[in-house]
């Protein structure tokens, strides 16, 4: 195999960086810069630029509207709920910082049909 067939595309790359400036300096609602000025800015084509910005649209990080740009959108997390999900896994996935921190834990008795129900003294 070729040394340029192991290589990373060109889109492929400018997506992964502009997906961490997006994570990092603009915030939802915020219009990114044109493609020209980001074709500019890398070195890169227009055609680029555009597959670049196409990976950030299914990745949820953008939207593209005709005629106005590039917009950043909400962070909110979308994701599969199952018995092994981590919200910390997901955060982390997204680039988002988190913590874990215990308000409140107390002991309480169940209620009586849940007693019942497990078999636990009431």
């Amino acid at each position: 195999m070729s040394r340029q067939a192991l290589r990373e595309p060109r889109y492929q790359a400018l997506a992964d960086t502009l997906a961490q400036e997006v994570r990092t300096h603009f915030q939802p609602g915020e219009w990114l810069p044109g493609e020209t000025h980001l074709a500019r800015r890398f070195g890169v084509n227009r055609h680029t630029v555009r597959r670049a910005l196409d990976e950030l649209v299914r990745a949820g990080l953008v939207t593209r509207h005709q005629g106005l740009g590039t917009l950043v959108v909400d962070r909110r997390l979308d994701y599969a709920v199952s018995a092994a999900s981590k919200v910390t896994h997901h955060l982390a996935e997204r680039g988002i910082a988190s913590r874990t921190e215990c308000l409140h834990q107390a002991l309480t008795p169940a209620p009586e049909g849940v007693a019942v129900r497990f078999g636990l003294a009431a």
